[in-house]
């Protein structure tokens, strides 16, 4: 997928009361401070001359998929409601750009939760009946039910609690294949295991969760989208996507 070239002007809010009361949290998001913008990443620089306000905006000629990401990890209180917002526009005044504006979540360790570590399958616990070993892409696990639809879509999560307090897991690895061997099933992954894990290791399957984002075919006007987040999951069920146009 081509992403074509775009400017963008960014800021989350944490609306305590009310709108009038908002504190924007997002320093490096409205593309002032040329340094805070060249910490978005590669190929991310400040444009004095076609900003939608202010003395500037970002600016990022993406050829090919990939991301800018803010430099600063923001700490939030489930208590208060969040709102993430900005403004967009294609530099290409005859075609539309096309963006997804996301939110990506961290630990208290500042550790990535990726989206294979929070959304378990219910049922699908179970225990690895061999040794597997560091660069093996098989495992054998004692027979449940892991036939799914779309299966690139799930993957194995290791050491799993039975109360969920393993979540969010950082010990996963995507699914290639699933069958049936009589007395085992055998797994296949789509990348070699980075470490060793004895026969007897609790496993379970887990679903991709995307993250919370809106995708826009951006206009070549500055257009503002939104998203707002609140509340806290309930530990393993799915997160619902509350971002809006």
């Amino acid at each position: 997928m081509r992403i074509k070239k775009f400017l963008w002007s960014v800021g989350i809010v944490s609306i305590l009361f009310n709108v009038n009361a908002a504190e924007n949290l997002l320093k490096s998001g409205d593309g002032e401070d040329a340094e805070l913008v060249a910490k978005w990443g590669p190929g991310t620089s400040q444009n004095t001359t076609d900003k939608k306000s202010g003395f500037a905006c970002m600016d990022n000629p993406f050829t090919v998929r990939d991301f800018a990401i803010a430099p600063e990890i923001i700490e939030v209180d489930p208590a208060k409601t969040y709102k993430l917002s900005g403004f967009f526009k294609s530099a290409d005044k005859d075609k539309k750009s096309k963006a997804m504006f996301c939110i990506r979540y961290y630990n208290s360790d500042k550790k990535e939760i990726s989206p294979w570590s929070v959304l378990p399958v219910l049922d699908t616990v179970t225990t690895l009946t061999a040794d597997a070993k560091k660069g093996d892409k098989i495992l054998q696990v004692a027979p449940v039910d892991w036939n799914r639809n779309k299966l690139s879509l799930y993957a194995v999560a290791f050491n799993a609690k039975d109360d969920l307090s393993d979540l969010p897991n950082f010990d996963t690895n995507p699914i290639a294949d699933v069958s049936e061997k009589g007395s085992f099933n055998e797994i296949t992954l789509n990348k070699p295991l980075s470490q060793d894990y004895p026969a007897g290791t609790k496993v379970r399957m887990h679903r991709y969760l995307d993250y919370m984002s809106i995708i826009n075919d951006v206009p070549a006007e500055w257009t503002e989208y939104s998203m707002v987040i609140s509340g806290e999951a309930e530990r393993g069920a799915p997160a619902k996507n509350k971002g809006n146009l």
